[in-house]
């Protein structure tokens, strides 16, 4: 009797446990897949995130180039009313 009780429970166990590992096989493929799918996922944020700061870089480079061309501008019309300024005081006196 001991002998088909365990020959039942080893069939019985074989019987669950193959589905169940099946089951868990199949979870850890598709766990993997999403994983997949999330590192891809990554790795086009970063892509543009590298692309969104160099479109920034040129941008804040352009806006330095137009300010530092605006402060020369500047510069130069203050320049021009001070010499302005200076002749007009040379021919008062």
């Amino acid at each position: 009797m001991d002998f088909e009780l365990i020959i039942g429970l080893v069939a019985t166990v074989m019987a669950l446990g193959i589905p169940l590992y099946a089951i868990k096989r199949t979870s850890d493929a598709n766990d993997s897949k999403r994983q997949l799918k999330h590192v891809k996922e990554q790795q086009e944020l970063e892509k543009m995130r590298q692309e969104n700061f160099l479109l920034e870089n040129k941008h804040m480079e352009l806006e330095l180039e137009k300010i530092k061309n605006d402060r020369k501008l500047r510069d130069e019309i203050k320049l021009e009313r001070e010499d302005r300024w200076l002749i007009e005081d040379k021919d008062r006196k």
